[in-house]
């Protein structure tokens, strides 16, 4: 399945520069590269006025739109980097044996990449935040960890509460920086330890969602509003999958 894709990249850029050879260190690089760009847009961000606080962003034409849309790129630009990382292992056998560490370590970083960049579309608290939002409490509810308390939150009978976007703050923040520890123990145990991607690759990845950035900003649609149903909503299906399957299949599909 891969070998034209890398037969492909290795006459156009030679294997050494080959990105789909270097997946998992490009990943790493835009994991930096989204905690530089977050750090800059919690300066502005407030848990008091979160969609305000965003559209103020927005407003920034020469830093914050763009660095924002750099943002949301570089997320969906790291889930393909794993992707391909993910595939690119399979094909060459590297699986389990001395890897079983790696692969262990590798799907709970999965993991909360994707709690991660939820806890973001949330934070942003537009029409496609609150689908989210809800979508996720539906998951929640599930699992008999949290009370009656979370769905009487999101009735509509009063605004949800800045702790509520501040817990979401914390994950968005929290969750990334201990990402950059467990790929310490995600790396542990490999012969050959690289961490970063040739510069080539990075600063090609880099000028190219930057270019996307300047080009199109990110989305932001109307104000949430939980009196209101949502109705249909785009959904980015890189790390919102789930929710289709959810709404056709019930949550119970998703586990």
């Amino acid at each position: 399945f891969l070998k034209p894709f890398n037969a492909l990249f290795d006459w156009l850029y030679h294997s050494e520069y080959n990105p789909f050879y270097r997946s998992g260190t490009l990943a790493i690089g835009l994991l930096f590269v989204l905690l530089g760009t977050g750090f800059y847009l919690l300066f502005f961000y407030s848990v008091s006025q979160p969609y305000e606080s965003i559209t103020r962003i927005q407003e920034q034409a020469w830093l914050g739109r763009w660095i924002r849309a750099l943002h949301r790129y570089a997320t969906d630009a790291t889930l393909i980097a794993v992707v391909f990382h993910i595939l690119q292992l399979l094909a060459q056998g590297k699986t389990w044996g001395p890897r079983t560490l790696a692969w262990i370590s590798g799907f709970i970083l999965l993991g909360a990449l994707f709690v991660s960049t939820v806890s973001g579309y949330v934070m942003v608290w537009d029409a496609h935040g609150q689908y989210v939002a809800i979508a996720g409490l539906k998951l929640i509810d599930v699992l008999p960890i949290l009370g009656d308390e979370v769905g009487l939150a999101f009735s509509g009978k009063s605004s949800l509460p800045a702790s509520f976007f501040f817990m979401n703050l914390f994950l968005h923040v929290a969750i990334p920086l201990l990402m950059v520890f467990g790929m310490w123990v995600h790396t542990a145990r490999l012969a050959r330890t690289v961490w970063f991607p040739t510069k080539p690759i990075f600063y090609g990845a880099l000028i190219g969602l930057t270019a996307l950035a300047l080009l199109v900003p990110a989305p932001l649609i109307e104000k949430a509003d939980l009196t209101q149903q949502t109705g249909r909503i785009p959904v980015d299906l890189w790390y919102g999958f789930w929710i289709p399957l959810q709404e056709n299949f019930g949550p119970e599909a998703i586990f």
